[in-house]
């Protein structure tokens, strides 16, 4: 490793960088490295442990060298990736973490551990880089005295977090892009898709042009040479699972409240439907990877996602539970006949209600949009509900600066001329091309009224318009 170092910095970098090399011999136990690295440290500094075959955006590394920690305090900061639901290739003993969150702004961990608890009982895990001061080699040292033959960094740190308040801070990665390339699967993922996208510049763009290889020296497949991001654009048919799951419903930051909105919303038009004494099915048009259907599936007979991208709907049938979801890959444009094909025969006597939320009609292009709202309502027929939820107009100007640029997987980088605020309009460039339009209230009633839709409700709420239509009676 220090020869690789030292052949592939160039030597003004090296020299900045001020590396230090232990040798361990035999004895490779990554917290031996932490003991014999105490003679570099004096008692007033703080440092950061990085775990190894981890990798980290830069704004993570630099988030956590800013943690305000105490020299001499007996305490110390763990990032943690809150939103590790679907992570590839998670090996089991992961750091785990439960935290306590009565105060935002100084979250903190209540356990720690490596043992086999189910993730579904963690509220987090440890994406491996760790704020400390010279108080975490008293920890090393007395562990080292004990009895313990083996240890990790997660029982060199269990002790901080036993007082209350805990002395263990975490600080999330708010979707920052980090990898564990632990096993096969996370490293595999790491080459053939992520890392593409983690602070690569032009100089570096060219970077896996020789191939990867596992653990085995097995080649692993690695996409277009010098793609520092993906390169299928806005394709939506071949949008990675990953790369959707950090975009737009798990930034709860910003749509959080919407997304609670649009669940109650659908939610209260089922229990009209069955308080007339009928049955009742969901079909969700862009179902994405299940965000609205597996929260709301228990309160139908069946709940049907459909969307174009196999990648969602590979993932979203791997997560299914129970016999009231199933979810179909098709083309919105052709919902009638999918159904046909698909749907339980059920679903044809039931009163249906027809969903697009999360604005997928804002990005479905303009001349494919009649096609589609034709369909949703053919599908409803005169007994059935149509729902669309639009991302609100009024917010669109906000958007673009607090969602959309802290979002680039999403839309790619973008600047002032791709946003029309007179249409309510972002078109980002190439290579990603990402077109989103935002509607306001009365946009949503033109649109009813032009496709034969008569109006139930259609309200501002917060950053979306939510719209409850049936068809016109002819």
């Amino acid at each position: 490793i220090e020869d690789s170092i030292r052949r592939t910095l160039p030597s003004e970098v090296y020299k900045k960088l001020e590396i230090q090399f232990m040798q361990l011999g035999n004895d490779c136990l990554h917290v031996n490295s932490l003991r014999q690295a105490k003679e570099f440290f004096k008692p007033d500094e703080r440092f950061l442990i990085c775990m190894a075959n981890h990798i980290f955006d830069p704004t993570l590394i630099q988030k956590m060298a800013c943690a305000p920690l105490q020299a001499g305090a007996e305490e110390a900061y763990a990032l943690v990736e809150t939103d590790f639901v679907g992570m590839v290739g998670v090996p089991a003993t992961i750091y785990k973490v439960r935290l306590h969150r009565q105060d935002l702004q100084d979250v903190r961990a209540v356990q720690i551990t490596t043992e086999l608890m189910a993730l579904d009982n963690a509220d987090g895990v440890c994406a491996g880089l760790f704020a400390c001061n010279y108080t975490v080699f008293d920890k090393v040292d007395a562990l080292a005295s004990g009895e313990a033959v083996y240890f990790t960094m997660a029982d060199v740190l269990a002790g901080d977090v036993t007082s209350f308040p805990s002395s263990l801070h975490c600080m999330t990665t708010d979707k920052k892009v980090w990898f564990a390339a632990e096993t096969k699967d996370t490293l595999a993922y790491a080459i053939s898709n992520g890392l593409r996208d983690i602070g690569i510049i032009s100089d570096d763009s060219k970077w896996l042009q020789d191939g990867a290889f596992d653990f085995e020296g097995k080649p692993i497949h690695t996409g277009p040479v010098g793609q520092a991001k993906w390169p299928g654009g806005s394709d939506w048919s071949s949008f990675s699972v990953e790369r959707w799951r950090n975009a737009v419903y798990v930034t709860t930051k910003y749509f959080g409240e919407l997304c609670e909105d649009t669940i109650k919303f659908i939610v209260e038009i089922a229990k009209q439907i069955k308080l007339r004494g009928e049955s009742v099915s969901l079909v969700e048009v862009g179902c994405g990877t299940g965000e609205f259907v597996y929260p709301i599936a228990d309160h139908f007979r069946v709940a049907i996602g459909v969307d174009f991208n196999a990648n969602f709907i590979n993932f979203c049938m791997s997560q299914m539970r129970g016999d009231k979801m199933r979810f179909v890959h098709g083309n919105a444009a052709e919902l009638v006949s999918l159904m046909k094909q698909t749907a339980p025969a059920h679903i044809w006597t039931d009163t249906k209600i027809v969903a697009c939320v999360g604005n997928t009609m804002g990005i479905i292009p303009v001349w494919l949009k009649p096609r589609v709202y034709q369909q949703m309502k053919e599908l409803a027929g005169p007994k059935g509900v149509v729902i669309i939820v639009y991302w609100n107009a009024n917010w669109f100007g906000d958007a673009c600066q607090n969602f959309y640029h802290m979002n680039p997987q999403l839309c790619g980088p973008f600047g002032g001329e791709s946003i029309d605020l007179d249409r309510t309009t972002l078109r980002t460039p190439e290579p990603v091309c990402y077109t989103s339009h935002w509607t306001s209230v009365e946009e949503a009633r033109q649109i009813l009224r032009e496709h034969g839709m008569e109006e139930i409700i259609v309200e501002e709420r917060g950053k979306g318009v939510l719209v409850a239509a049936r068809v016109l009676p002819e």
